[in-house]
């Protein structure tokens, strides 16, 4: 019986530190730790150790997926079956992923962080739900691909980087 306790153990302790590991990954327009843009469902789920569960909202040249078992706030879309974007985002309940871009800004940072980060790279787009509110777009970093900062009262709420037009998305796949 101890063998199974202890294998029980070493297995729950295995996926506690992939979703920790992923929390401590820098984001980029390639990708996310060893989650690289193009990679298919299968080829995620063997990079990160766990199963994805993946969401089709219309039909399957466009599905959003999340990591069973966390870590919450990372999602990645998939289009025509190869993984497109990945966002980051407040979660609903649990701990906000310290992930942060390789030029070093994630969530809670201010708007002027990002235009200091990025500098002419950066434009300012309006929300188009909120007039108050505003997306950064990062574009020039890898051509093709672009990163987008949401933001809500100055402060960087959910950010996504990936492919231009599929970051671009406003509405995931919908």
């Amino acid at each position: 019986m101890r063998g199974v306790t202890s294998l029980a153990a070493l297995a729950a302790l295995a996926i506690f530190a992939t979703a920790d590991a992923a929390s401590s990954f820098t984001l980029s327009v390639d990708g996310l730790g060893r989650v690289k843009i193009g990679m298919t469902v299968r080829q995620v789920e063997k990079a990160v150790g766990q199963s994805l569960a993946v969401d089709y909202p219309e039909d399957e040249s466009c599905g959003e997926g999340v990591v069973r078992g966390g870590p919450d706030g990372v999602a990645y879309m998939f289009v025509d079956h190869h993984l497109a974007r990945i966002d980051i985002d407040v979660p609903d309940k649990g701990q906000s992923p310290d992930i942060k871009t390789e030029a070093g800004v994630g969530l809670g940072a201010s708007m002027a962080d990002v235009q200091r980060a990025y500098g002419p790279r950066l434009s300012i787009e309006p929300d188009p739900y909120d007039e108050n509110e505003h997306y950064l777009v990062i574009k020039g970093l890898r051509r093709g691909r672009e990163i987008i900062f949401d933001t809500a009262m100055g402060r960087v709420d959910g950010f996504r980087a990936g492919l231009s037009k599929p970051v671009e998305y406003i509405e995931g796949c919908l």
